[in-house]
């Protein structure tokens, strides 16, 4: 019984798989898995699709669970905006939202909002929520699982937390938000920091075992590192938290407790420090573009000269 229930949620997360693919993930033998899967098509618990194209040899039949695919939903605060997706487990968009949100949230705000943004993502899928498994939150900030985003070092905000400007940019991580948010919506629900997922997104659609994924904003930075299919956190678990590492011990405080932390090099003071090499004026794009095309300084007589 304990093995019908492995199945059964392994097929749950999928869009199908074959028999053998089964058994493999599974750790079974193909006769276990044989009578298994027999099992389950005489209940009428599970069907066989079409057979899986490409790969080579003899291509095998799909076993997948009846009834509609089932999904999961991803809500990801950035600034002032809101995206929000639900796909299935192939990949495939059932419906997505993009808005203005606010910074400010605390954990009350938050549970509603999320609440509300499923609602709508399940109507424009014309979707049950029954067939929805699961939530995931990309975190704009640094994160730690079962605690939340970290107390300020010390500073000026190390007594009240809660007053410094990080906080008051996301007050809905001052502790982690998962067991509520579990609690309200039934289904298994992950918060992540955004740049691990983006790296785990980008290790697994180019099928790279590890990787290092660079974000940049105009106004942070952050990297994501996937190692041996899993992502990294480091022994405190904030491995490429860039915008926090010290680039000017003499720098501007920042909302973190630090000083010159690298996200305060960035954003005007980034372009204020590009323009004078290029006199024009100087955008974020133009900087990504210019970085993208090589190094800046090489370009940078080609910028004068035009």
């Amino acid at each position: 019984m304990e093995a019908e229930q492995r199945l059964l949620a392994l097929l749950g997360r999928s869009v199908g798989l074959t028999r053998a693919q089964l058994a493999r993930e599974l750790g079974l033998s193909k006769a276990t898995m044989s009578g298994l899967v027999g099992d389950l098509l005489a209940r009428g618990a599970v069907i066989e699709a079409e057979p899986s194209a490409g790969g080579v040899g003899r291509p095998g039949t799909m076993v997948r669970l009846t009834g509609p695919d089932r999904a999961f939903a991803v809500l990801r605060w950035s600034g002032h905006h809101l995206w929000s997706t639900l796909s299935d487990f192939g990949g495939g968009m059932l419906a997505r939202q993009f808005g203005e949100g606010p910074v400010d949230l605390d954990q009350t705000e938050l549970l509603a909002d999320v609440a509300a943004e499923l609602a709508e993502l399940h109507r424009l899928a014309d979707r049950d929520p029954a067939h929805t498994l699961g939530v995931v939150l990309a975190v704009p900030a640094p994160f730690q699982p079962g605690v939340g985003m970290p107390r300020p070092g010390p500073s000026a905000w190390a007594a009240k937390p809660e007053e410094s400007p990080m906080w008051a940019h996301a007050g809905w991580l001052s502790t982690d938000p998962v067991p509520a948010l579990e609690d309200l919506l039934g289904v298994p629900v992950i918060a992540e920091n955004d740049a691990n997922l983006a790296a785990l997104g980008e290790a697994t659609a180019q099928g790279l075992d590890s990787l290092a994924y660079l974000k940049v904003t105009p106004n942070t930075i952050g990297m994501g590192i996937v190692l041996s299919g899993r992502i990294h956190r480091g022994a405190n678990g904030f491995a490429g938290e860039l915008a926090h590492l010290q680039a000017d011990p003499q720098g501007p405080l920042c909302y973190c407790g630090g000083r010159g932390c690298l996200r305060g090099l960035l954003g005007p003071a980034l372009l204020d420090a590009v323009r004078p090499a290029y006199q024009r004026d100087i955008t974020f794009q133009d900087v990504l573009t210019l970085a993208a095309a090589g190094s800046p300084a090489r370009g940078a007589s080609s910028a004068t000269s035009a």
